[in-house]
């Protein structure tokens, strides 16, 4: 069986850093708090995407916990 590896999408293969300051938090209905957010996600620069070369023998699983509506995205 191969090993397997678990990371997160945003701020570990995605670097989200500079949305973060895009999070509206005087919304408190999380889609409109992250919509901004979320919808810049596009345009962020890869993070940490060496770790796939780190692990190349191991199957990836990616986690996020962005809303299907930004999947496209």
């Amino acid at each position: 069986m191969k090993p397997h590896i678990i990371i997160d999408l945003d701020n570990c293969i995605a670097d989200d850093s500079w949305r973060i300051p895009k999070i509206n938090w005087q919304k408190s209905n999380p889609m409109e708090r992250y919509h901004e957010y979320h919808s810049l996600s596009g345009f962020d620069r890869p993070g940490n995407l060496d770790i796939f070369q780190e692990h190349k023998d191991a199957v990836g699983i990616v986690f996020t916990a962005r809303p299907v509506h930004y999947h496209a995205i």
